[in-house]
């Protein structure tokens, strides 16, 4: 199933960008108002496989981004 992988990829983003990630009063969480975004975009996405590797690799690409210490694009 894509939205465990695409909500973790979201989260990790969000955990590389967040300094404080230890620190149980700043949590890293994706707003449910992005997990349904992510889900209604996976309606689109899962009839083409290049889509989802797209999709995958940007997400991926801006974690790697995030904790490289350079804004994602």
């Amino acid at each position: 199933c894509l939205w465990p992988i695409l909500i973790g990829l979201e989260t990790l983003e969000l955990l590389a960008a967040n300094d404080a990630w230890l620190d149980p009063a700043q949590p890293s969480k994706v707003p449910r108002k992005r997990i349904y975004r992510i889900m209604a975009s996976s309606l689109a996405m899962v009839g083409s496989n290049a889509a989802i590797r797209t999709r995958i690799s940007a997400l991926a690409d801006a974690v790697d981004a995030r904790i490289a210490g350079v804004a994602p694009r």
